[in-house]
């Protein structure tokens, strides 16, 4: 502890910052790193944006952006709504006692399982291991939703959300 005019004045980590935000090098420091993210996010969003659109019986190896039907290679089926697909997230909430917001307490998925993306000029097998996968479908079901599901929560303070 520091004194400081007679006083006791927190630790050197309080200190620090409180003379960095007094001077402003700490605003600056910080306006300069948001702005580095901020441009290194913008050149990744960009590098994206410009890769072609390739056919199957074209594509280069590394990153491309390839359309198609998707074409399970597996029997995967989601848990609660038994519907087939090549990818399923389902994670379950619970209220929260004290202010009665929904808190998540369980995620099950699938991982990543293979699957094949069939265009007309051939079939590629994409190994979807490290991706970002936006689902096309979403269903949310609690006690008392209509039985779409097999199986669902039992308690009225749970609702479950599949993708």
């Amino acid at each position: 502890m520091l004194a400081v005019g007679g006083g006791l004045r927190g630790n050197l980590l309080t200190d620090a910052v409180r003379f960095g935000f007094r001077t402003g090098t700490a605003p600056a420091l910080l306006s300069l790193l948001f702005g580095w993210l901020g441009a290194r996010s913008l050149k990744i969003k960009r590098h994206i944006e410009n890769l072609p659109t390739s056919k199957a019986r074209s594509v280069a190896m590394g990153m491309v952006e390839a359309r198609g039907h998707v074409r399970r290679k597996y029997a995967l089926v989601s848990p609660m709504t038994q519907q087939p697909c090549v990818f399923y997230v389902l994670r379950k909430y619970r209220r929260d006692e004290e202010n009665r917001a929904w808190r998540e307490y369980g995620v099950v998925d699938c991982g990543p399982v293979p699957f094949d993306l069939e265009d007309d000029t051939g079939r590629l097998t994409v190994d979807p291991a490290g991706a970002t996968i936006r689902a096309g479908h979403r269903q949310e079901v609690g006690r008392g939703a209509p039985g779409l599901t097999l199986s669902g929560p039992d308690d009225a303070d749970e609702k479950w959300v599949e993708e």
